[in-house]
């Protein structure tokens, strides 16, 4: 796809050759029409830019981030992406990383507009591991408070969350963690369902 877009400068161009090359038969939609700048928020108040530096994140121990945000700060939205939320019998999120893939699609203004006045159900899968320096020492509870952070509330109503930890971490990946359920998440009047399962 990179290729593609060095050959013709066309996002929509380079997701219709992917596609036909893995045989994709639905529809692929960039979260925006227009280049969009990633920046970051740290706990100790830097501010860090690029999608790059925030996927490496090293910058960010031992304090970690505190918010995302994205220039310009209202992109233009393809009407094909806002009519598909309006129209989806289900919107789901995840898994994939928070602050650089799930998070800065969300507060994205019409999307997010979207996203919370859509009706369907809406479900965020739960990464199975901790990404280094990103998510270091996160649990669902976390996850859950860095989206209310950023939208004011959790708009998903289910989560699906890995429960099978047995399995050990290859060494080469020391750096990642298992993500755990917060017990008292569990059985509570939080306004969602979790469901667990070996994933």
């Amino acid at each position: 796809m990179l290729a593609e877009m060095s050959r013709t400068n066309n996002i929509y161009k380079a997701l219709e050759v992917t596609k036909k090359m893995f045989g994709v038969t639905a529809d692929i939609f960039p979260a925006t029409d227009e280049r969009v700048r990633l920046s970051a928020i740290t706990k100790d108040g830097r501010r860090i830019h690029g999608e790059t530096a925030l996927d490496v994140a090293k910058y960010a121990e031992p304090y970690g981030l505190r918010k995302i945000y994205i220039t310009p700060k209202d992109p233009i939205v393809n009407e094909s992406v806002l009519n598909s939320l309006k129209e989806a019998d289900v919107i789901i999120s995840g898994p994939g990383d928070l602050y650089t893939n799930q998070l800065p699609v969300m507060i994205v203004p019409q999307i997010k507009k979207q996203l919370l006045a859509a009706n369907c159900r809406k479900i965020f899968i739960l990464n199975i591991a901790n990404k280094p320096h990103e998510t270091a020492g996160y649990t669902l509870k976390t996850f859950i408070n860095a989206i209310k952070e950023h939208l004011g509330v959790f708009p998903f109503d289910t989560i699906i969350v890995n429960n099978n930890q047995s399995v050990q971490i290859p060494k080469k990946y020391h750096q990642y963690s298992y993500i755990p359920v917060d017990d008292e998440l569990r059985g509570a009047n939080s306004g969602f369902n979790i469901v667990e399962e070996d994933l």
